[in-house]
């Protein structure tokens, strides 16, 4: 069996006064984590670096990350590319030109660091649709890991599939009552990779972040068993490195009972480049 420990390189937007000093710290802490049990050249770190400007401003923090994958993160649902957060542009040129230009972006740097192209690519909130796959296949992207593998007919998830096939006026208004009810699609527990055209969809497991964290490692671990259970062979995990701050025993503790699941870990693009 194999873990995907996949980080989404986001500022940290629930303090915004310290959102890149909180990406920062977080960024160094999962680093120290993941030398403590030698998993550096095992990572996949989604790269926001249309927010962070990684490129141009701290490419000092791609150098820490590039024992690992350098991935790309995108959110086309917030500006420049788009006014309304949790929906796409509606235009597929619109989605094309935008990962077209972080893709370029991201790639003179691995490309004159590491001698790599970024084959694997996140939706910034987990936002998919026809559109944002046709652009992946003609860009070129190689593997994708934006459609979590999560419904469980519990109400939220039912709640949430619902209001996926909602118009989009439905789903704006329902957006602004209740915060965070993201409608974007689901699959469900268990679910395996699959082709889509010439792209490798990579399902995420398992998100060991943001209230899943409020009962410590318990329900991190008791979904990673549901997968598992399911025959999950292939574990994709994410997080953002902020969320480790002050939590650091949480992500260690799951680290070790994922090596007593027997898990091997790998990068994302090691299904390319294997």
């Amino acid at each position: 069996m194999h873990a995907y420990i996949t980080l989404d390189v986001d500022p940290d937007f629930t303090n915004k006064n310290k959102a890149w000093e909180n990406a920062r710290e977080g960024i160094e802490r999962c680093l120290a984590l993941f030398k403590e049990f030698s998993l550096e050249e095992n990572i996949t770190w989604f790269v926001n670096n249309a927010e962070l400007e990684f490129t141009s401003r701290r490419s000092d923090y791609l150098s820490k990350m590039s024992d690992g994958e350098i991935a790309l993160h995108l959110h086309l649902d917030r500006p420049p590319w788009s006014s309304n957060y949790y929906y796409l542009p509606e235009k597929e040129e619109n989605i094309h030109a935008a990962i077209k230009k972080e893709k370029k972006m991201l790639e003179s740097w691995t490309i004159k660091h590491l001698d790599a192209q970024v084959v694997s690519f996140r939706s910034g909130d987990l936002l998919t649709s026809d559109k944002l796959f046709r652009v992946l296949n003609r860009l070129g992207i190689k593997i994708d890991s934006s459609l979590p593998s999560q419904f469980d007919w519990s109400l939220k998830e039912i709640g949430r599939k619902i209001l996926s096939y909602m118009p989009l006026s439905v789903k704006l208004a329902v957006s602004k009552i209740l915060v965070n009810k993201r409608a974007y699609p689901t699959l469900p527990l268990g679910a395996t990779p699959f082709m889509i055209g010439q792209v490798l969809e990579m399902p995420i497991h398992v998100y060991a972040g943001g209230s899943n964290l409020k009962s410590g490692v318990k329900w991190i671990k008791k979904r990673t068993a549901e997968q598992i259970k399911r025959g999950v062979k292939d574990l994709v995990i994410y997080w953002h490195p902020h969320e480790i701050l002050g939590k650091e025993r949480i992500f260690f503790d799951y680290i070790e009972y994922l090596l007593e699941q027997g898990f091997n870990f790998r990068k994302m693009g090691d299904n390319y480049w294997k």
